[in-house]
């Protein structure tokens, strides 16, 4: 081969291989700034709560990267990657577990099964997601972003006279809420949690006392919403904590299983009940468009004194959300 073959040869192999080499370390950088915010469980601003909510996407890229160093013999970055893959398996691989042991429940176990469900303040299919819910055949129905015209065509649906127990709070904008039970309610209203109001209700289920509260955590999108999600979260956990008896809180939280601040309602004593059903890696938002859901921002915790025996997803015709749902036993120690 001619002299100036082998150099122009040389020269593309040289340009390639620094091209490759810049490529594979600006993913390696961007992986590792995401993986560093999932670590320190960075929240200050909107963007970093919203890429620490997509880790499990985010940090995809370093896999090919990883392969690609090891069978290039770079090691500086082989090393980088695998220390990178290691912390992405030990963040997501939990949320793919398999379910935990659940007892079947006796005749005398008291259960109770509750839905929620973000209806979308401009749902237009409300009549047949009513159905839907209905079909579900819950105790307890909570709805988030209900609006007035929502809850005639709730009523039209037959939830209204399945479900005696209520209290509802419609809005035209997108923090209308309520809650609907086949049980009584002992006591109910609405509660300033963090700066938005939640329904509150203590249900006599067979005897047994047991709270739920319907969630809707202020979506992150400004800075002012920032502060109130992250004051919301923590006054759930603080709720959790201080629970005198067992404890749901079931609805919209607006983060996912990466994000510390609901994390922290685990460490107070609760448990995500799809997570121990197996379902961790159920995503329910954002429905209805030309791709599947990528997050799970709609979550049920209950306390300890609890056991999940069951819980699954709908469908959530005409939402953005897709509803889930879980059968606990109550007043029983021992959950996950």
């Amino acid at each position: 081969m001619a002299p100036d073959r082998i150099a122009v040869r040389s020269a593309i192999t040289a340009h390639l291989e620094t091209a490759i080499s810049s490529g594979g370390w600006a993913i390696v950088t961007w992986v590792a700034a995401v993986a560093l915010m999932r670590f320190t469980g960075a929240d200050s601003t909107t963007w970093m709560i919203g890429l620490v909510g997509l880790t499990p996407l985010l940090m995809i890229p370093i896999y090919p990267i990883l392969g690609m160093a090891v069978a290039s013999r770079r090691r500086l970055m082989s090393v980088a990657a695998i220390v990178l893959a290691l912390a992405h398996l030990a963040w997501t691989l939990p949320e793919w577990r398999a379910a935990s042991a659940a007892p079947i429940p006796s005749r005398n176990d008291v259960t109770i099964t509750v839905v929620t469900s973000n209806v979308f303040l401009g749902n237009p299919d409300v009549t047949d997601l009513g159905r839907e819910l209905l079909g579900l055949d819950p105790d307890v129905i909570v709805i988030q972003e209900l609006t007035p015209w929502q809850v005639r065509l709730f009523a039209d649906a037959g939830l209204m006279g399945e479900y005696p127990y209520q209290i509802l709070m419609p809005q035209r904008d997108a923090t209308g809420s309520g809650m609907m039970s086949r049980l009584p309610f002992v006591d109910a209203g609405f509660r300033d949690v963090g700066g938005s109001m939640m329904p509150v209700a203590t249900i006599d289920d067979h005897g047994v006392l047991v709270d739920v509260i319907g969630v809707h955590i202020q979506a992150p999108v400004f800075e002012s919403a920032r502060r109130a999600w992250a004051d919301q979260l923590r006054a759930l956990a603080d709720m959790v904590s201080g629970a005198q008896r067992p404890l749901i809180l079931a609805g919209d939280f607006n983060a996912t299983l990466q994000h510390d601040n609901l994390r922290a309602i685990d460490r107070a004593g609760s448990y995500d009940a799809l997570l121990t059903r197996g379902m961790g890696w159920v995503s329910t938002w954002p429905r209805g468009r030309l791709y599947p859901p990528i997050l799970r921002l709609d979550h049920i915790f209950a306390t300890d004194d609890t056991v999940a025996v069951d819980a699954g997803v709908g469908t959530g015709t005409g939402s953005d959300h897709r509803p889930i749902w879980a059968e606990f036993i109550v007043g029983t120690t021992g959950a996950s």
